[in-house]
């Protein structure tokens, strides 16, 4: 006997039929064409002249340098911001000094806007990938940083009164207790940080 969908779900089963993405996509794309009727083209160009655009970026081979360049560039980006949100964690919370030193500076680059840090970033370092990766290294770190004290908080101290009586080393500790316990932390925190 078929079960009927839950009401108590307000349609969700609706909302799981294959086609509801493709007809998100086409109430965007009719919102998008309505909205480009009324607006100058170098504003918001029409559906049909900015997929020419693209076929023609793909056509030269300009779209995948440029995609190949940004995600190089996010790499290195991601890369800096986790090792030195790592470092910077690890040792704030070692040494309650640093993380209260810290605290202003962490503050201050997570309520700055994004553009500021840009128009910053161009000045010092002129046009190019280095202010983009100037940029995302100050808006990811932090988090960084952040999601390795409070991940470093949440580990049970009977984990280091047992290495303590079984005398492991320094590096044993970061890499066998510190670091397992980190890695639900930090991959919640990599979405954010990617973005």
């Amino acid at each position: 006997m078929m079960g009927k969908p839950d009401s108590g779900l307000a349609g969700s089963w609706f909302l799981r039929l294959p086609w509801s993405a493709g007809a998100g996509i086409a109430v965007l794309a009719l919102a998008w064409a309505a909205v480009s009727t009324v607006s100058p083209a170098y504003i918001l160009p029409t559906p049909l002249a900015a997929f020419k655009g693209l076929r023609g970026l793909l056509a030269t081979g300009e779209l995948v340098a440029a995609s190949l360049l940004t995600l190089r560039s996010l790499a290195l980006c991601t890369a800096m911001s986790l090792a030195g949100g790592l470092a910077l964690g690890i040792a704030a919370y070692r040494w309650r000094w640093l993380e209260q030193a810290l605290h202003p500076i962490t503050v201050i680059l997570e309520q700055a806007p994004t553009i500021a840090w840009l128009v910053l970033a161009i000045l010092w370092l002129g046009l190019g990938v280095g202010p983009a990766i100037l940029v995302g290294v100050s808006m990811a770190l932090p988090l960084f940083y952040l999601a390795t004290v409070h991940g470093l908080r949440q580990v049970d101290s009977g984990y280091f009164d047992m290495a303590r009586v079984f005398g492991l080393s320094s590096s044993k500790r970061l890499g066998k207790i510190l670091l397992p316990s980190l890695v639900p932390t930090l991959v919640g925190t990599s979405s954010g940080a990617l973005s």
